[in-house]
């Protein structure tokens, strides 16, 4: 973790493949039920308030994360949210829905809230599995200073979703 003036840049710690690895490893088609299930059972209906960030100390062990990320994770993610509240959205959840959630945290929080929340073609159990990434801004790339997210989903033949996959985009680190 690197500190610039009063600002930390975490992307380093989190642009890692092994990061990346230990993430998608609760989210993928064979875990997410189990991963929404244990969310479920977590004391003092948790689950209902999940908000992103959050969750993830719950589904993964500190010793299970890789170099300093378990450590950094809590002020990392309140950067990350802080940035993405601040930021109007205009894109909606599905190219289909007719409103779009106000902030980029707004948007974010509704892309995970359906994952965790909605069950897959053929499965009674909520879950649709997640693909996580994340990369760090080039020198070109608008608001360099600004966390954004990308997103994508997969649909099966009768267009249910089947799968997401999101990038947390983190702010440029100047050296």
């Amino acid at each position: 973790m690197e500190k610039k003036g009063n600002v930390r840049n975490f992307a380093g710690e989190y642009v890692r493949p092994d990061f990346w690895l230990l993430m998608n490893s609760k989210y993928s088609a064979a875990a997410i039920q189990d991963s929404v299930q244990r969310l479920q059972d977590h004391p003092g209906g948790f689950f209902r308030n999940t908000r992103y960030g959050n969750y993830q100390p719950i589904l993964n062990e500190e010793s299970a994360w890789p170099s300093s990320t378990y450590t950094a994770w809590q002020i990392s993610t309140a950067l990350a949210m802080r940035s993405l509240r601040e930021q109007a959205n205009t894109r909606p959840v599905f190219h289909t829905d007719a409103a779009a959630p106000p902030s980029k945290l707004d948007l974010l929080q509704a892309l995970l809230d359906y994952c965790f929340t909605r069950s897959m073609p053929g499965h009674s159990r909520p879950g649709i599995p997640i693909e996580i990434r994340v990369r760090q801004k080039q020198p070109n790339e608008a608001d360099p200073a600004d966390h954004d997210i990308e997103f994508t989903w997969h649909f099966d033949e009768d267009h249910h979703p089947i799968k997401l996959e999101w990038c947390m985009v983190c702010p440029l680190e100047r050296k």
